[in-house]
């Protein structure tokens, strides 16, 4: 057996955690967050995070990760992006939160 690790020096993870964190990424995502929530299958998908007018402003992946004892209250998902635009995501998040 073999096992490696790679540093990514151009990514960012960032986690989204709650109750709500379902409902919160399908609403600003072009990928199906419900067919995650309920696939056992721990598969990463592609797509694009939008602005309130449906206008793409930067692609992702979204995983779900496996977590042992994950309830409804307390989802999580990953999203990973370019280092980049890691300040721009989460002063999205941020503003996207409080309109909600």
């Amino acid at each position: 057996m073999n096992a490696w690790i790679n540093v990514l020096n151009d990514r960012a993870v960032v986690s989204i955690q709650g109750p709500d964190a379902t409902k919160f990424l399908q609403n600003i995502m072009t990928v199906d967050i419900t067919t995650m929530e309920k696939s056992e299958v721990q598969r990463g998908q592609y797509g694009l995070l939008l602005n309130p007018k449906g206008r793409a402003i930067m692609d992702a992946f979204i995983y779900k990760p496996f977590l042992a004892g994950q309830r409804d209250e307390f989802m999580e998902y990953w999203v990973d992006i370019e280092l980049k635009y890691k300040d721009d995501l989460l002063k999205y998040f941020r503003q996207y939160s409080l309109r909600k």
